[in-house]
């Protein structure tokens, strides 16, 4: 049984005993008081027409959420909520899963020195952005992927909760869209913001 529906069989023998009780006092048929249906009607449509919440899915649009901020892209093209993506060259690969991480495959910068306090594997070619900053190489014992993600296509931005990041032919733009902090990487060059 619908929501609504018990109500609506209550009131509607509200509605027939109100009208039999008020056929039954002037004995003739009509009410002696012309004045009292309208009441009992008034009282009946209220309680009738109860209102009930939709439990269908409502569809967020990320683009909704996404604030310019000084180093991040402007979004202008197609906006999608993918977790885990790759460029379309396959070179740099990124999840927006649990964070913001991007690790490119080959790249022609100098690679850093792992930290004396880092006791884990260094990957000078991995980058990562919390909210108060984007960086560069992330001291870790596991991986975050286990094979390449799906495409994120040339001029498309992938938006997930406040994480965001954009695929252009020249490079990959990650940014934190509450903080604003993030990085853009290409094989050649890359930059935190």
């Amino acid at each position: 049984m619908r929501r609504g529906t018990g109500r609506r069989a209550m009131a509607y023998a509200a509605v027939v005993v109100g009208l039999a009780l008020s056929g039954c006092s002037s004995g003739g048929g009509e009410s002696a008081d012309e004045s009292a249906a309208p009441t009992v009607t008034q009282t009946v449509t209220e309680t009738a027409s109860p209102t009930e919440t939709s439990t269908s899915p409502t569809t967020q649009t990320p683009s909704g959420s996404i604030t310019p901020t000084a180093g991040a892209p402007a979004v202008d093209g197609p906006v999608v909520a993918q977790d885990q993506l790759s460029s379309p060259s396959g070179n740099i690969w990124c999840s927006l899963e649990y964070g913001i991480e991007c690790e490119v495959k080959e790249s022609s910068y100098q690679p850093l020195p792992k930290p004396a306090d880092c006791r884990l594997d260094w990957a000078d070619n991995q980058f990562r952005v919390d909210r108060s900053t984007g960086a560069r190489g992330i001291c870790r014992g596991d991986v975050t992927f286990t094979e390449q993600p799906p495409e994120l296509t040339y001029g498309t931005t992938s938006v997930v909760g406040d994480r965001a990041c954009q695929s252009t032919e020249t490079a990959m733009t990650c940014w934190d869209t509450g903080s604003g902090h993030g990085f853009r990487v290409s094989r050649d060059d890359y930059q935190l913001f």
